[in-house]
């Protein structure tokens, strides 16, 4: 009644309705295959009485779960604001009214919690409540439940602290490329990045790990390193049995696009007054610890070609490719960098653009490293390749980076 974007549990209790039942509920809903609520009571208790002597008991608990629902749906018909003043003494209203007819209809204790949980999430109030009906014991749902569960959870509320509650303490195996996408969401709206960094090689691996495991702790203290890789406590395939095969490598994309994106949207935020010895040109440590990932061969082609596409909306903003001049500095992979500066000149002269301090002596200098006097320290061939490599960069432009 209070969110028509998010039904998880009516629409699903809908579905395994019987063909006879729909047909009351579609009553007087032209073109409706069946709809919420009832337009009549009697719609409502004649689906009860239907084949009665023909349907088992799950059949039976399944309708008189639908009429608990209406009985605490309908208590709040007349309530505006259902998280107003009067919100939380007419929900307790609501689930006393569905408790009473549950008892009398002797529905068993553990669908009236599984029922109430659903209905919280559905009205998106009292949502720490709904989780904790539903991680007790005697509460199991159906297997493909919890990862709805937790996307209504993680659409609710921006910080989805409730949906990595649940999935932390279920760790539900995924079905989908959206349920992997999903997990990485919510540990991000939870500012995880470096757990959804780590999470997301174990679903591309097939592997997960319990998000409790040690992280590795920077020099400062603040603990944003990445999780071991070398934990032992692993836990079996991420993946059901039988689920729909993905391709690892589009997986892969995907989810590390996220967390790039989430790094950049973050930029956006972050405090501009802290300090930072990134070298980037801009006050943001959270583009520097992008940058500082420690990727392997197949995570870094991900990340040049996320940032080669973001250059491509807008060829006069240089900050993707300066970060990627700088992840390769990093790295002392002078050659690379060196090639996709002077790359980026020719562009830039092509536009009319002047692209004479792409990186600055100072952003250099917080580098420790400055590319013309780097060369000297190298032998002679090795200088020349390097010199060669840049030169074929520059003449080639834009089509230098087609190709990363």
């Amino acid at each position: 009644n209070s969110n028509s974007d998010i039904r998880l549990f009516i629409d699903e209790l809908l579905l395994v309705l019987d063909k006879d039942s729909k047909g009351l509920l579609a009553e007087n809903h032209t073109g409706a295959t069946f709809a919420f609520p009832p337009k009549h009571v009697s719609s409502l208790l004649s689906i009860i009485l239907i084949n009665y002597n023909n349907d088992g008991i799950d059949t039976l608990n399944t309708k008189l779960c639908l009429f608990i629902y209406v009985i605490m749906d309908m208590s709040l018909r007349t309530l505006d604001n259902i998280e107003g003043p009067n919100g939380i003494q007419r929900i307790q209203e609501a689930f006393s009214f569905g408790k009473k007819f549950a008892r009398y209809m002797n529905v068993e204790e553990r669908m009236l919690d599984a029922l109430t949980a659903l209905w919280l999430l559905d009205c998106g109030v009292e949502l720490t409540r709904a989780v904790g009906l539903l991680l007790r014991p005697n509460v199991q749902l159906e297997p493909s439940w919890p990862m709805s569960v937790i996307k209504a959870l993680a659409d609710h509320r921006v910080e989805a602290s409730d949906a990595f509650k649940y999935y932390t303490a279920l760790r539900p195996k995924l079905r989908t490329m959206d349920d992997a996408l999903l997990i990485i969401r919510v540990f991000l709206q939870n500012n995880l990045w470096q757990h959804a960094f780590q999470e997301q090689r174990f679903i591309c691996n097939g592997v997960s790990m319990d998000i409790a495991s040690t992280t590795t702790i920077n020099a400062n203290g603040t603990g944003d390193g990445i999780l071991s890789s070398n934990s032992s406590n692993v836990r079996e395939d991420v993946w059901i049995s039988g689920a729909r095969p993905h391709d690892i490598g589009k997986t892969r994309i995907v989810l590390l696009s996220t967390i790039f994106d989430y790094f950049f949207q973050m930029s956006l935020v972050e405090d501009h007054t802290e300090s930072t010895s990134s070298g980037l040109g801009i006050n943001n440590h959270m583009l520097a610890k992008l940058i500082a990932l420690p990727l392997t061969d197949r995570e870094e082609q991900v990340l040049v070609q996320y940032l080669v596409q973001r250059y491509r909306t807008d060829v006069r903003e240089l900050i993707y490719m300066t970060l990627l001049i700088h992840y390769y500095l990093k790295r002392n992979r002078v050659q690379e960098a060196i090639c996709i500066e002077g790359a980026l000149h020719t562009i830039l002269a092509s536009i009319g653009t002047d692209g004479t301090a792409i990186l600055s002596r100072n952003e250099m200098k917080a580098q420790h490293v400055l590319l013309d006097e780097h060369l000297y320290t190298l032998p002679p061939p090795s200088v020349a390749q390097i010199r060669n490599a840049q030169e074929m960069a520059r003449r080639r432009g834009w089509e230098y980076f087609e190709q990363m």
